[in-house]
C-alpha cells in the first residue's frame, strides 16, 4: 500500500515523509492529488524531477516544500516549482545537482521567502546561501 493510502485524505494540510527513502515518484504522484496541502516535507526520499513535474500543477496550496538530501533532483525539476506560486519556504539543501540556473528560474515565486540550497546562488561563490526575501534578492550569510 504505502503511500498510495493518502492520496483519498483529502483534507489533509501537512504531510512529513522526511527520511522515507522508499517514497519515488510514484508515490509523489499519489501526492499530487493532495490540493489542500500546504507543508511537504520530501527531504532524503527517492524523488526526481519527474516526481516534481506530478507536483508543480496539483498543489495550488503548498507554501512549505522541503527537499533537502534528494540527491536525484537537478535543475529541470526545480525549473518546475515556478507554478507553485503560493511557496513561501523552499529547502534545496543537499540536492547536489541543483545549479544557480535551477535557483535563478525560482524568480517567478513572489512569495517565496526562505530558500535553503547549496547552489552558487547570484556569483557569490557560496556553496549553499539562505536568502529571505524575493529569490531575486540578496543571499544572507
Amino acid at each position: 500500500m504505502g503511500v498510495r493510502v493518502l492520496g483519498s485524505l483529502s483534507a489533509l494540510t501537512s504531510l512529513d515523509l522526511s527520511g522515507c527513502a522508499q517514497v519515488t515518484d510514484v508515490g509523489v504522484r499519489v501526492l499530487g492529488s493532495l490540493s489542500a496541502l500546504t507543508y511537504l516535507n520530501l527531504g532524503e526520499s527517492q524523488v526526481t524531477d519527474t516526481g516534481l513535474r506530478a507536483l508543480r500543477s496539483l498543489m495550488s496550496a503548498l507554501a512549505f516544500l522541503y527537499l533537502h538530501g534528494c540527491v536525484q533532483v537537478m535543475d529541470a525539476g526545480v525549473q518546475t516549482l515556478g507554478s507553485l506560486t503560493a511557496l513561501t519556504d523552499l529547502s534545496l539543501f543537499g540536492c547536489d545537482h541543483v545549479t544557480d540556473a535551477g535557483v535563478r528560474a525560482l524568480g517567478s515565486l513572489t512569495m517565496l521567502i526562505v530558500l535553503l540550497t547549496q547552489a552558487e546562488v547570484g556569483g557569490s561563490g557560496r556553496k549553499w546561501a539562505e536568502v529571505v526575501g524575493p529569490v531575486s534578492g540578496t543571499p544572507r550569510e
